[in-house]
């Protein structure tokens, strides 16, 4: 049930094209509704949301859907929550109602609101409510989940449901400044990149069987054990994936205008040689941009004014499981991917040809 105004501060787009009465924003939400539901619950097969209970205490199947004026997209409130802890752990579920903006005025443009000044903001009105019911599904495994688990998830639901608009590439920015990080302490919207990248990996139901495993564990351990099957070596695929933008938006979807700067990953860059580099360990009491557990540093290596073999060097410190590769650009077919192999004292070198025209150090800690 669609609740709007045509008046007043909250009044939604006027516009009326078809002349059939319902301002053309709302005509638009209730076909986006249709194709979110039948997207996420048919064919992605979340369970319904739960129903909601009325004041009278009545049962019933309407799921509520406000518009109004705000500076944000849209928000999902939980209500009628059960708590009910699985083996201890936090749990619970929950009925939802959803608010949404009422007209977009002054949001950024996305691949479908090109200018970001049509009349009628199909392109945002349609990811704000792939992510928003996405959260009413979610409320119905675990509302007591992590707020990282939750917008990351409900962010990724947004190109789930409707690839080619991408208004969520706005985000990857600001997750890719923090490489170091653990990915569950990395901005929350942004790491949509890294649900799209493990969706793509694992199968585009991983995510839906991680969040079944998260109503009786945390996000980390439902995504260790459900995915990556008990291992963390997978992180270091993702690593790579960051440098390279490899998920299929920037891969073999069609271009977007809104394309992130994986530069931004960046601790350093470097283009005269020989170089020496040496960070000491990152603490709780100091951040010094070293990688965290299930984070990585990345170095840019230019060929400046030198020629001949760019040669590799690690040392990390003792007792940690570093992975190290270089990523080299230059190749007609695109980057390439070259590790390092490591000995015991978590030492190693690598040669890399005098033929590339850029080349980043991948450093990881799983």
């Amino acid at each position: 049930m669609l609740h709007y105004a045509t008046q007043g501060a909250w009044a939604v787009a006027p516009q009326d094209a078809d002349r059939n009465g319902i301002p053309d924003l709302i005509d638009a939400s209730a076909r986006s509704w249709e194709d979110v539901y039948a997207r996420e619950v048919g064919q992605l097969g979340y369970a319904a949301p739960k129903l909601t209970v009325d004041a009278t205490g009545a049962i019933s199947n309407k799921f509520h859907v406000y518009f109004k004026d705000m500076p944000y997209y849209g928000y999902t409130v939980p209500e009628n929550v059960d708590f009910a802890p699985v083996n201890g752990f936090p749990s619970g579920t929950a009925s939802a109602w959803i608010v949404v903006e009422n007209d977009f005025a002054g949001f950024p443009p996305n691949d479908e609101d090109v200018t970001g000044l049509e009349p009628v903001r199909s392109g945002a009105l349609k990811v704000t409510q792939a992510h928003e019911f996405m959260h009413a599904l979610q409320f119905n495994i675990n509302v007591y989940q992590s707020g990282w688990l939750m917008e990351s998830h409900a962010t990724w639901a947004e190109d789930a449901v409707y690839d080619g608009i991408n208004d969520w590439h706005w985000y990857i920015d600001r997750f890719l400044v923090t490489p170091s990080l653990p990915v569950f302490n990395r901005f929350v919207y942004g790491s949509a990149f890294f649900q799209n990248w493990l969706s793509e990996t694992y199968g585009v139901d991983a995510p839906r069987r991680i969040w079944n495993a998260a109503r009786s564990m945390s996000a980390a351990d439902a995504i260790q054990t459900v995915a990556f099957g008990g291992s963390w070596e997978p992180m270091k695929t993702f690593a790579v994936a960051q440098a390279t933008l490899g998920i299929s938006d920037f891969t073999t979807d069609k271009a977007s205008s809104i394309l992130p700067d994986p530069t931004r990953l960046l601790r350093a860059t470097h283009d005269s040689y020989p170089v020496t580099v040496s960070i000491p360990d990152a603490t709780k009491q100091t951040s010094n941009g070293a990688p965290y557990g299930l984070g990585a540093n990345y170095v840019e290596f230019t060929p400046g004014s030198s020629s001949g073999t760019l040669t590799l060097t690690f040392d990390g410190t003792d007792g940690y499981a570093w992975r190290v590769y270089a990523i080299v650009y230059g190749a007609k077919n695109g980057p390439s991917t070259l590790p390092m192999t490591l000995d015991s004292g978590s030492a190693g070198s690598l040669a890399v040809s005098v033929i590339f025209t850029g080349a980043f150090c991948v450093v990881v800690t799983l």
